[in-house]
């Protein structure tokens, strides 16, 4: 330990004390100075004199950036919705102050005049006359100040009557919300507490718990015990869906029950797979029977056709029938064949 202290103060530029201790694997540099007091001091001082020495021989701030630097990042500046100081443009840039941005007048004058901030006054009468009121604290916000308190040091009574506004209308918010939450309770079938919170304005039912946590855990239990009961009812509803005529598909059964085609799957396989075998069955016997009665029909029209000597082509056939398929049919229909 004392070797490598020894060996750091050899060094160029030389480490600090902490540096030194990482090295060693400590985090603090308590071990070294209660070992080694003056080897740690020696090289406080050599790191402390050679910090001095390179911030002296830097080269001047002031050749970091041209003239076409500066002007650019004044008038993005002089653009921005609530522009930075003179100094805060000047420390972006690296500069002790703000005197390398004076060789632009105009643009620092732009920017001054665009943070003067309005009169306090009429701003804080025309929020007390809001719909909405908002608080002190967005009031300043939108001002530009990072806090309310200098409006109440200057307008004590004006934030009073606004701080009162804002209170009396979150009151009446609330109570709104409340009776809301009340009607609610009393629905069927009861809504879950997101569905509530749509209803009551696309409110977060965070925002409902943390306000009425009594009326919203009613709602969530009052929900639970409605589900619970429609889950025990379930089967017996899919049983009597399944000899239902005509038959129904499991995505319209399921938007039926309000579920998903998934959920019926997933908690009844078996009903869900009778329900679709069956659907399928059905529409297909129904699709055969409307073919072959398609067939009987357009057979007898060409017959009666034929009888009355009228060659029935396919376009006559579309005309007298109304624009019913033909090609499907055409080659069964050749007079040759109808008397078969």
């Amino acid at each position: 330990m004392k070797r490598l202290l020894l060996t750091a103060l050899e060094e160029n530029p030389p480490p600090s004390a902490q540096e030194v201790a990482r090295r060693l694997g400590y985090k603090h540099t308590t071990s070294l100075s209660t070992r080694y007091p003056a080897l740690c001091k020696l090289l406080t001082a050599r790191h402390r004199q050679s910090r001095r020495h390179r911030h002296r021989t830097q080269p001047s701030s002031k050749l970091r950036h041209d003239a076409a630097t500066l002007e650019r990042a004044l008038r993005q500046a002089v653009e921005e919705r609530v522009p930075p100081s003179l100094k805060e443009i000047g420390r972006s840039l690296g500069y002790a102050s703000e005197i390398p941005l004076r060789r632009f007048p105009r643009l620092c004058e732009a920017i001054v005049s665009r943070r003067r901030r309005p009169s306090l006054k009429p701003e804080l009468q025309q929020a007390l006359k809001e719909k909405v009121p908002r608080s002190l604290n967005q009031i300043a916000q939108r001002l530009g100040y990072q806090s309310a308190s200098s409006f109440r040091s200057r307008f004590p009574d004006l934030c009073k009557a606004i701080t009162a506004r804002r209170r009396e209308w979150l009151a009446k918010q609330r109570n709104t919300l409340r009776t809301g939450l009340e009607a609610i309770l009393r629905e069927n079938p009861p809504p879950s507490p997101n569905q509530a919170a749509i209803q009551l304005g696309d409110k977060h039912v965070q925002e409902l718990k943390k306000y009425y946590p009594q009326l919203t855990h009613a709602i969530s239990r009052r929900h639970a015990v409605y589900q619970r009961a429609q889950f025990k009812n379930l089967p017996k509803k899919l049983k009597e869906i399944l000899y239902e005529e005509p038959s129904s598909s499991l995505g319209a059964v399921a938007s039926r029950l309000g579920h998903t085609p998934e959920y019926l799957k997933k908690h009844f396989p078996e009903l869900s797979s009778a329900i679709t075998k069956r659907h399928a069955q059905l529409s297909r016997k129904r699709s055969l029977e409307k073919t072959k009665d398609a067939k009987q029909r357009v057979r007898q029209f060409a017959l009666d056709l034929h009888a009355a000597g009228v060659y029935p082509s396919a376009h006559r056939l579309r005309k007298e029938m109304n624009g019913p398929t033909l090609g499907t049919f055409r080659a069964k229909l050749h007079p040759t064949r109808l008397k078969a």
